[in-house]
């Protein structure tokens, strides 16, 4: 059995796509757009 230290790396090669990023970008932009009309935001945390 390997270890986990002698598996292949996980590719994370698709992570930062143009995609990825433009949408990244829209979520943070309604969701300030939401704070500062205090509405509640789309994707809600707790702290």
């Amino acid at each position: 059995m390997q270890s986990h230290l002698e598996r292949e790396p996980i590719n994370v090669q698709g992570v930062a796509t143009p995609e990825s990023i433009r949408d990244t970008i829209e979520l943070v932009t309604a969701n300030l757009d939401a704070f500062f009309a205090g509405e509640p935001l789309l994707s809600p945390t707790q702290l």
